[in-house]
């Protein structure tokens, strides 16, 4: 998993739980933090975090050039001069996301119940 940001999940880990007096409401809020756990439990999975893709080529299977900023889960703050690493990873099958910028409420129309600004 090549992922740009500190840690796996991107919006939907910041999603909260709505468990009423601790009871599941079935949200979907947690799935993000259950997949994270799964991916990080497999030994077949690699986590890249702070990471770009930066070329793909195939013969066969996939050469994925990386490039790694700094290791998953530790704050920018703490970098410090963290080496950037130039990396190549090997794959069968690749999967590509690129995430999503959320719209602000405040632009959609007021006839939708949003009053513009």
């Amino acid at each position: 998993l090549v992922e740009s940001g500190p840690a796996l999940g991107g919006f939907a880990a910041r999603l909260a739980c709505k468990a009423v007096e601790g009871q599941c409401v079935a949200c979907g809020a947690c799935v993000a933090q259950e997949k994270r756990r799964a991916a990080a439990a497999s030994p077949s999975i690699e986590t890249l975090c702070r990471s770009r893709i930066l070329s793909v080529t195939r013969n066969g299977r996939f050469a994925v050039g990386i490039r790694r900023a700094g290791p998953c889960g530790q704050p920018a703050t703490t970098l410090g001069s963290a080496p950037i690493q130039d990396l190549t990873r090997h794959a069968d099958v690749l999967i590509g996301t690129a995430g999503f910028t959320p719209f602000p409420p405040a632009k959609i129309p007021c006839e939708y119940g949003h009053p513009a600004d």
